[in-house]
């Protein structure tokens, strides 16, 4: 089975792992929790165990950049969808 590649479907995904808060969660408790996580990914030890133990590459995004790469995400993966034959 060839890939999206393959097929001229020019586009990489990966899995992509987030936090969220409910709605109307106060900003301050949002940043807490965004400045936890961006110091512990700085933290080569556990950077290490995340690529080797899970097969995962850290990236952190928070706020706007995060709501950026979801939004492009979901764009890109209508594209591909749009150019699959599903009858065939």
């Amino acid at each position: 089975m060839p890939t999206l590649n393959e097929l001229g479907i020019d586009m990489e995904n990966a899995t992509s792992r987030g936090v969220f808060a409910p709605k109307g969660t106060p900003q301050e408790r949002i940043d807490i929790i965004a400045d936890a996580y961006e110091k512990a990914l700085q933290n080569e030890e556990l950077i290490a165990r995340i690529e080797n133990e899970f097969g995962s590459v850290p990236r952190f995004l928070a706020g706007e950049d995060y709501q950026e790469f979801l939004t492009e995400n979901e764009e890109r993966l209508a594209e591909a969808a749009d150019d699959i034959d599903f009858d065939s």
